[in-house]
């Protein structure tokens, strides 16, 4: 009996079964699994390899836009609204793309960008993305001087021209044009009211009596964001020795003393004024704001390819001094007021203008100066991803 009761041969046999029948239930789940999830890794690696095709399509066609490479036609509010172009080979996928002109609004353009990359099997990505191309100062560069609420006074000798090529200056007014005896405007001026003294616009035309003009308006709210990232200056801040200035906020007053060189780093916002002496120069970009207003005697010049911006957000500006400047004066709220033997080499926009400086001594719309202050910039404004 003891030895019945001991004797286990068989019970492997029945273990070896019972594996080899979970094993049977299981591996059809797990076989099914890992083809599933192989077939996923390769759909997941086949759709990332298609959006950076297409989006390298998208790349080409805004490279497109900004006017780099080979740009070619670009569709426009006239003739063909949508233009397709080659297609291009990226990561072993064909990419096809077309641009259509959407808008243009205060000279900032919009257009809707449909780029699709294509595998071997059949399989696609496209990603339809809208973009805007333009400059943050629309068209109100477009001006050499421009009141956008006012008049514009030209007097004494004061010459109004432009560079480098001469006699394309435009003046242009939301009110009257005035121009003394002497004053010339070498190009042509647009008024809503009046302009005196009509043939000294030289080659013209003298435009009177135009519709009430409206422009959009650079948006200053963000160079007091930038200057509040970095440094923050209390009270009022005198410059007596060449410095880097910005990005920086000032809540007093800004004085720059006679021979002391500001080169600026970054947004300078200023609660107060802004005064220059002479001898005194800023350089670089900025923008220098004074929300107060501003009172210059000093110069303004290019660094690199940077151009100084000094605005008033609310006051006037004054410059005179004897010396050249390279920059452009923006003053929305205020006036700008130009004396002496001044040189402004840019241009010059402001609610009200007044213009009075020495003979021969030029009020310059200096187009190379404009287009270091305008700066295009291409922005995606939305992007949307399907696949096919």
């Amino acid at each position: 009996m003891n030895r019945l009761v001991s004797d286990q041969r068989g019970y492997i046999l029945i273990a070896a079964l019972l594996v080899l029948l979970l094993a049977g239930l299981l591996s059809g789940p797990v076989l099914s699994y890992m083809v599933s999830g192989l077939r996923a890794g390769h759909t997941f690696e086949t759709g990332a390899a298609e959006l950076y095709a297409a989006d390298a399509g998208v790349q080409e066609a805004m490279w497109r836009i900004q006017g780099k490479g080979e740009r070619g036609a670009l569709p426009g509010s006239c003739g063909e609204p949508t233009r397709s172009y080659p297609a291009i080979t990226v990561n072993g996928k064909t990419v096809t793309y077309n641009i259509t002109y959407v808008n243009n609004i205060t000279g900032t353009l919009t257009y809707k960008i449909v780029s699709v990359a294509t595998s071997g099997d059949g399989s696609s990505t496209r990603i339809d993305s809208y973009v805007s191309y333009g400059s943050d100062w629309g068209e109100i560069l477009d001006y050499g001087v421009l009141a956008l609420d006012g008049k514009i006074s030209i007097k004494g000798g004061s010459i109004l021209d432009s560079f480098p090529e001469e006699r394309k200056t435009h003046v242009c007014a939301n009110g009257n044009i005035e121009i003394s005896q002497n004053g010339k405007v070498y190009g042509r001026a647009t008024a809503t009211g009046t302009i005196d003294r009509k043939e000294n616009v030289d080659p013209g035309p003298a435009l009177e009596g135009q519709p009430p003009m409206s422009f959009v308006l650079p948006d200053t709210q963000k160079y007091l964001e930038a200057a509040n990232e970095g440094e923050l200056i209390e009270g009022n801040l005198k410059v007596n020795a060449s410095r880097t200035l910005g990005p920086a906020r000032i809540t007093g007053n800004l004085e720059i003393e006679a021979q002391a060189v500001v080169t600026l780093g970054g947004p300078v916002w200023v609660d107060g004024t802004l005064s220059t002496a002479g001898g005194s120069v800023i350089k670089g970009e900025g923008p220098l704001v004074a929300v107060q207003g501003a009172s210059l005697s000093g110069s303004a010049q290019p660094l690199a390819d940077k151009m100084p911006v000094i605005i008033s957000t609310r006051g006037p500006i004054v410059a005179g001094g004897t010396t050249e400047s390279y920059m452009v004066l923006y003053a929305p709220q205020g006036k700008i007021t130009l004396g002496g033997s001044v040189d402004i080499q840019g241009a010059v926009i402001g609610k009200e203008v007044e213009i009075n400086v020495a003979k021969k001594v030029r009020v310059c719309y200096n187009t190379l100066v404009v287009a270091r202050v305008r700066v295009y910039r291409t922005t995606v404004t939305s992007w949307e991803v399907s696949r096919g």
